[in-house]
């Protein structure tokens, strides 16, 4: 592994999920902006250094690449639900695939919008 990362693709976290719109989330939800309409994330966290996430939908398309800033250990990525067509996505399960230099992941997690 990489120097620097102690966890192990494990440790690898999806929060919130299942991602609920309500006012209990607010911790995770954020002014919306011109940059981000949507004022809502998810979050992976745990990531090695150098990882690529890329989130799918259930029927295998491509929605977005997070290229996460992991220089430390255990790196985060939070994603504003727009897709890589820059369109605010939907309620639904959705599919995660982490590529890292110690390997790759694979989960799912829910949105409720």
């Amino acid at each position: 592994p990489p120097s620097g990362f102690r966890g192990t693709l494990d440790d690898i976290r999806v929060v919130p999920n299942p991602y609920v719109k309500h006012e209990y989330m607010a911790r995770w939800n954020l002014e919306p902006t011109e940059a981000d309409p949507t004022g809502e994330k998810v979050c992976f966290q745990n990531l090695p250094r150098d990882s690529v996430v890329r989130i799918y939908s259930l029927g295998g398309e491509l929605v977005q690449t997070l290229y996460p800033d992991a220089e430390e250990v255990g790196g985060d990525a939070c994603w504003n639900m727009v897709s890589r067509n820059n369109q605010i996505v939907v309620s639904g399960v959705y599919l995660y695939h982490v590529d890292s230099p110690i390997g790759e992941k694979m989960g799912k997690f829910v949105l409720i919008k």
